[in-house]
């Protein structure tokens, strides 16, 4: 800092030395003598005049350094203002092309005839498909709450039928990746660049549809006997032999005119045997850990080892094991866990579809 206060004591002098060397200096009258034809003249010049002409010396150098400024300002504005305007025709002409495509995409006319259109034109049509992406925006938030609050149903059904929160997300995470859908889903990565919220929005409850209805489709939906009627339900129930408060962990379910009992799904079947309580019995294993049991079959018509097609017939109801009557005990679990048939069987129909 020391060696910058000497530079800055004489930048700070220099107006009052131009004041008292050029404005307020008092000349003194000087003559000058000049020879002319061999004879000598001589002109007085007076300290005044001398003032005056100092003065318009420095009035000229100032003027002279203030219209250099200006001109180099000029010039450096008018250079500005050159490279703003070419950024202003650049972004012009890219938001010509922009239009042109989102048009070409909006109609499916060729980009070449757009840009050959007049802008009269281009503006009417801009405007139409505006207000169309209006209502389909409108129409889309709608979608979007709609499917929104069908997810959460489906997810509470999937909750009630007993299947743990923890055993859904292991389900979730074993589904193939969904594919992007097309036909009834706009395309959301255009719907993006017209409302970003709406397209994540919609993109996020699309995904969740997809994977609640592939964990849905994951569970045997087929009633295992046709006219049949659920005489005991899933849960806590009084043993009709034992009397006593146990877990029902299945339907009873007692046959109309058939008596043929069909698998829910497709499968493998681990066991096809007589078991203490239940009689004959056959269970299957079925995709992802989840398994179907038919019990108290009067025959079964299935081995252990056997692959069987949803809808097969694998045995005849009867009144094997444990039980008071004709009737067909029916169970599902996934990993071990048994969940309520009731729910697979019955909420098919409300599943969300989401058209592909």
């Amino acid at each position: 800092m020391p060696s910058l206060r000497k530079p800055l004591r004489y930048l700070t002098a220099i107006p009052a030395h131009l004041k008292r060397y050029f404005w307020t200096c008092d000349f003194d009258d000087f003559r000058l003598i000049v020879e002319q034809s061999g004879q000598l003249r001589s002109f007085v010049v007076p300290g005044r005049l001398q003032r005056l002409f100092m003065r318009g010396v420095l009035l000229a150098l100032t003027s002279t350094l203030l219209l250099l400024s200006a001109l180099a300002g000029y010039n450096r504005f008018l250079a500005w203002d050159n490279e703003t305007l070419k950024q202003a025709i650049s972004r012009d002409e890219s938001s010509k092309q922009r239009v042109w495509q989102l048009l070409s995409v909006a109609t499916s006319i060729d980009i070449d005839k757009i840009a050959a259109l007049e802008d009269d034109e281009i503006d009417r049509m801009s405007n139409a498909i505006l207000d169309r992406e209006k209502e389909l925006l409108k129409l889309l938030r709608y979608a979007a709450h709609d499917l929104e609050n069908a997810n959460q149903n489906l997810q509470l059904v999937l909750r009630v039928s007993g299947l743990k929160p923890a055993q859904l997300e292991a389900l979730k995470k074993e589904l193939p990746e969904p594919k992007a859908p097309s036909g009834g889903v706009p395309n959301l990565r255009l719907l993006a660049e017209i409302d970003a919220d709406i397209a994540s929005r919609l993109g996020k409850q699309v995904k969740i549809n997809e994977q609640l209805k592939g964990v849905y489709e994951l569970l045997p939906s087929a009633t295992p006997m046709e006219q049949a009627e659920m005489s005991s339900s899933f849960g806590m129930r009084v043993h009709p032999v034992t009397h006593m408060v146990d877990m029902h962990e299945g339907l009873d379910l007692i046959p109309g005119s058939v008596r043929q009992v069909s698998a829910a799904a497709d499968g493998v079947v681990l066991d096809a045997s007589y078991r203490n309580g239940y009689g004959n019995t056959v269970e299957i294993a079925h995709a992802k850990g989840i398994r179907t049991l038919y019990a108290h079959l009067s025959k079964n018509l299935v081995g252990s080892g056997e692959t069987v097609r949803k809808g097969q017939s694998i045995g005849i109801v009867g009144n094997t094991g444990l039980s008071t009557g004709v009737h067909l005990h029916y169970e599902i679990s996934v990993n071990g866990q048994k969940i309520n048939p009731l729910v697979a069987m019955l909420a098919r129909p409300n599943v969300p579809q989401v058209q592909k």
